[in-house]
C-alpha cells in the first residue's frame, strides 16, 4: 500500500514518474538525434547482461521469479533513457533553461525548509513523538542529507545573473542551521570553486582561508565527525567482496542479502551502505567498477 511507502521510496515513486514524463517527451518532440555516451552505454550493457544471468540462474521450475532483482536494472535503464532524453533537447539555450529550472526549484525547496524551521511544516513529524519542534530535513527527511543536498544546489544560486545571485545567502544560511559537517564541508569546496571562476589571487587566499578554517573546526569539535558506526559496517561486507570480486553479487544484492538476516542482526537495517563506491564494487565487481571510473573520466574529459 502506498501509505506504507517511507519518505525515501515516496521520492523514489515521484522521480521515475517525472523521469517518465521527461522520456516521453523526449520521445515526441527533440532536436537532435538521441545519443548517450559509450562508457554509459557500456555500463548499461554489462549490468544488464549481468543482472538477467543472475536473474536466469536463480529461477527455479515451480517456484515464482525472483521479480525484484529486476528493480535495480529497471532503475538503470530509466536513467540512461532520461540522460538520452536530455541530450536530445541539447541546443545553445538549453544551459540556461536547466539553470533557471533548477535554481526555481531550489527557492521553493529553501521555502519549506523555512516552514520547517519554524514548525509551520504539517507534513512531516519527528518520527519521536515527545520532539515538537520540526527538524530542518526538506523532502529527504534527512537533516545531513538535506544540507548535502542545498550544497549541491549552491552553485546554481551563485551562477545566477545581477541580484539573483544573493539567494546563494538563503542557502548558505540554511547550511550553516543544518549542523552537518558534511554539507559544511560541501558549502567550502563550492565556495573555493567560485573564488577560483573569480581570479586566480581570490581561488589562493579563499582555498587558504577554508583549508585553515576546516582543520581548526576538526580540532575543535572532533565529535561532530562521527562515521556512526559506518566504518565497522564496512568493513563487515569484506567477504562478500572477497568472495565474488570479478563480477559482484548483482545490482540490487546489498538490499535482498539484508532482508534475509535475521532482525537482531548488526547489518539488518542497512538497505543500503551509505557509500555508492564501495556498494557498486560489491554489486557489479572489480568489472563494474571499471566501467564507472570510465564514465567519470569520460565525463571530466568532456567537461574540460
Amino acid at each position: 500500500p502506498m501509505k506504507e511507502l517511507d519518505i525515501w521510496h515516496a521520492n523514489t515513486f515521484w522521480a521515475q514518474g517525472c523521469a517518465l514524463g521527461i522520456i516521453w517527451g523526449g520521445l515526441w518532440q527533440h532536436r537532435s538525434p538521441w545519443w548517450v555516451p559509450r562508457a554509459v552505454l557500456a555500463i548499461l550493457i554489462w549490468c544488464t547482461v549481468m543482472i538477467l544471468w543472475t536473474f536466469h540462474a536463480q529461477s527455479e521450475p515451480k517456484t515464482p521469479y525472483p521479480a525484484a532483482l529486476l528493480m535495480g536494472i529497471g532503475h538503470l535503464w530509466l536513467i540512461v533513457l532520461l540522460l538520452g532524453a536530455s541530450l536530445s533537447q541539447w541546443s545553445e539555450d538549453f544551459p540556461q533553461h536547466i539553470l533557471q529550472g533548477v535554481w526555481i526549484g531550489s527557492l521553493l525547496l529553501c521555502a519549506y525548509a523555512i516552514c520547517q524551521i519554524f514548525t509551520l511544516d504539517e507534513f512531516f513529524r519527528n518520527v519521536d513523538p515527545t520532539v515538537k519542534q520540526d527538524l530542518m530535513v526538506g523532502t529527504i527527511g534527512n537533516q545531513t542529507h538535506f544540507g548535502c543536498l542545498l550544497a549541491l544546489l549552491l552553485p546554481f544560486h551563485l551562477l545566477q545573473p545581477g541580484w539573483k545571485k544573493l539567494t546563494s545567502l538563503v542557502v548558505l544560511g540554511l547550511i550553516l542551521f543544518s549542523q552537518s559537517a558534511a554539507a559544511w564541508g560541501a558549502a567550502l569546496v563550492v565556495l573555493i570553486w567560485a573564488a577560483w571562476r573569480v581570479s586566480k589571487f581570490i581561488g589562493y587566499l579563499v582555498t587558504a582561508l577554508c583549508l585553515a578554517g576546516g582543520l581548526t573546526f576538526l580540532l575543535l569539535r572532533p565529535d561532530l565527525f562521527l562515521d556512526y558506526g559506518r566504518w565497522d559496517t564496512w568493513m563487515a561486507w569484506k567477504p562478500m567482496i572477497q568472495a565474488k570480486p570479478i563480477f559482484g553479487w548483482g545490482l540490487g544484492a546489498v538490499k535482498q542479502f539484508v532482508q534475509h538476516l535475521p532482525h537482531d542482526h548488526p547489518l539488518f537495517h542497512w538497505r543500503h551502505l551509505h557509500n555508492e563506491y564501495l556498494q557498486w564494487l560489491i554489486e557489479t565487481g572489480i568489472v563494474g567498477l571499471g566501467l564507472l571510473g570510465w564514465v567519470l573520466v569520460d565525463l571530466i574529459v568532456r567537461c574540460w
